[in-house]
């Protein structure tokens, strides 16, 4: 589940670590409904219906991949903040301090379901590249708002009482959780 995406540079140093496989509810035994501990402390968010994007550091700088690498939709993605400074800011930082930051590119150039009239690169999170472990969300909160870069949509409450909500949504993938225990899951509208 980790091996998704690795990027290593040519000494075997990895470098670039997205998102680990994780499943939708009841798609496996850890996330059928009733063996998830809904009261134990979790962050809700928006699962956007784009493509996820991350940095990958090269001598020259970075660039922007997809879990397939150098693709074209991360050409559009690097073509979008070409001009914005604080997001070659941001990525650098996060770079110098041994994190993977994880952005969804969302536009009508690749567009999958849900419509976006305007393109978007929203943070979702943050990951310790060698270590794997994801930054809290007050975290990234705070150096999103300190790079004045786009963050994904958070939900409060309790993550169970959301269900029946989003698989009703119409113009929404879903929700992401992010249990504090390190599990994952996502639930889905049920157009997908």
């Amino acid at each position: 589940r980790e091996c998704r995406g690795l990027i290593f540079d040519r000494k075997g140093n990895l470098i670039s670590r997205p998102y680990h496989k994780f499943f939708n509810l009841n798609e496996k035994k850890e996330t059928q409904f009733n063996n998830i501990e809904w009261d134990s402390g979790h962050t809700i968010l928006l699962k956007e219906d784009g493509s996820m994007i991350r940095p990958i550091p090269t001598p020259q700088g970075f660039r922007l991949a997809t879990k397939a690498g150098i693709t074209p939709v991360a050409m559009n993605a690097e073509e979008f903040i070409s001009d914005k400074k604080n997001y070659s800011d941001f990525i650098t930082y996060m770079i110098e301090n041994d994190c993977t930051p994880i952005f969804e590119w969302c536009s009508r150039q690749n567009r999958i379901v849900v419509d976006y009239p305007e393109p978007k690169l929203d943070l979702t999170d943050i990951r310790r590249t060698f270590m794997g472990s994801y930054i809290p969300y007050k975290l990234m909160m705070d150096l999103a708002n300190e790079f004045n870069i786009p963050l994904v949509r958070h939900f409060h409450g309790n993550a169970e009482n959301h269900i029946d909500q989003v698989r009703d949504w119409e113009t929404q993938e879903g929700i992401v959780v992010r249990f504090h225990s390190g599990i994952m899951i996502k639930i889905k509208a049920e157009q997908y």
